[in-house]
């Protein structure tokens, strides 16, 4: 009986331990902050009007992040989930940034796009053709699934984590730019 008790402990102990670093993680990540290149080329092929700062809102209170690689078809057919989610997005008034990489020079992902493949979405994507964004933002990995962040207006990552697989963190996320409007 008295070993039992002190496995169970031992557990208790180690849990809280790996959760306590889990937390670090996050904290190190909050310091951080996202710029964009003047590298990143615009594709806009619905002509989606644009501020002078080349952004569909005029003054967002947040910004979603989030880089994907246009030449992996399930990863373009995850655009097709972003059409809804963007759109909640654009409500609260947060812009949505897609950045996008390829291998192919975007031409697969342009192709399935305008021959309405991919459902249109309410904001215009940004082409890394030279990897200039990805060597200037080390938070992004390139051929990583799922990189999405939240930040605030200025860029300072508030937020991050795949929201497409997961309606929680979608909520939270959703949650966090209600409650700071």
């Amino acid at each position: 009986m008295h070993l039992v008790i002190k496995k169970i402990l031992t557990i208790f102990f180690l849990l809280f331990v790996f959760s306590c670093n889990q937390n670090k993680k996050i904290d190190a990540i909050d310091t951080k902050q996202i710029n964009l290149t003047d590298s990143l080329e615009i594709y806009n092929p619905t002509k989606i009007s644009l501020t002078n700062k080349k952004q569909v809102l005029e003054n967002p209170s947040h910004k979603v992040y989030t880089y994907l690689n246009v030449s992996c078809s399930s990863c373009l057919f995850e655009l097709n989930e972003w059409s809804t989610i963007a759109q909640k997005f654009k409500e609260l008034n947060t812009e949505v940034i897609f950045i996008c990489y390829s291998k192919d020079k975007f031409q697969y992902f342009k192709y399935l796009y305008e021959d309405d493949q991919i459902k249109r979405l309410p904001f215009p994507f940004l082409l890394d053709s030279n990897d200039i964004f990805l060597r200037n933002n080390s938070m992004f990995k390139k051929y990583e699934l799922g990189q999405v962040f939240l930040t605030d207006a200025s860029g300072k990552i508030i937020l991050n984590g795949n929201i497409i697989h997961s309606e929680n963190l979608l909520n939270k996320y959703l949650t966090l730019i209600k409650r700071n409007k």
